[in-house]
């Protein structure tokens, strides 16, 4: 009888250690790291990074220096554009209108980086982008080579073509849209720029959970 016993006991005794285990998991650190080992059913619509957003030190319309800091604590939507652009910077800006009207955040910031600063004056940018709300920011480069560094570093390819000497020239850009989460931390690149914003806008909300569970 004793070693029939015994062998009941045993296992009752792991599968309590088990439950114990997972219940310590639940309300310690420990938790955050299982969540991010299980797989997540959703597929994210744009393509899905999790790293430190490259920095940057630029001025604002109004010359005052802006860096990546004074977003901190928003979901920031960047492209990197100019005025002069007939293509992917017009319907860039329209997705970023059709977002900012259905989201209707104050925790959102839309920012345009300029990468033409030699013709996009501070009066032309607000014209063509800061014209649509308190929460839309242009910034400006000190010089193309400057835009096109950090445009790199963002995975955004920009090359110029043309005479910049004679100001004849045009900008070839991507075109991408980078998220940005409100711990200064790169989350999606929208490679496309005819967008779905309600898949955006579903990118968007996972996100938020995601972080609001950790």
């Amino acid at each position: 009888m004793t070693s029939i016993r015994n062998k009941v006991f045993i296992p009752q005794l792991l599968i309590a250690f088990v439950l114990l285990l997972s219940a310590a998991f639940m309300f310690s650190p420990g938790m955050d790291f299982l969540q991010r080992l299980m797989p997540s059913d959703y597929t994210y619509y744009g393509h899905k990074l999790d790293k430190p957003a490259p920095d940057f030190q630029l001025l604002d319309s109004n010359g005052t220096p802006r860096s990546l800091d004074d977003f901190n604590g928003y979901f920031t939507y960047v492209f990197f554009g100019f005025s002069q652009c007939t293509s992917a910077c017009p319907v860039q800006i329209g997705n970023l209108l059709r977002l900012n009207q259905q989201l209707s955040d104050p925790q959102t910031r839309y920012v345009m980086i300029s990468l033409d600063p030699e013709r996009d004056s501070a009066a032309k940018l607000k014209v063509f982008f800061e014209q649509h709300g308190e929460n839309f920011s242009a910034l400006r480069p000190a010089s193309f080579k400057q835009a096109q560094q950090l445009a790199t570093e963002y995975y955004d390819a920009v090359s110029i073509s043309g005479n910049p000497a004679h100001n004849d020239y045009d900008i070839l850009h991507s075109g991408f849209l980078f998220l940005i989460a409100p711990d200064s931390r790169l989350q999606l690149i929208y490679s496309a720029i005819n967008l779905n914003i309600n898949a955006m806008l579903d990118d968007l909300q996972h996100i938020k959970t995601r972080k609001e569970t950790r």
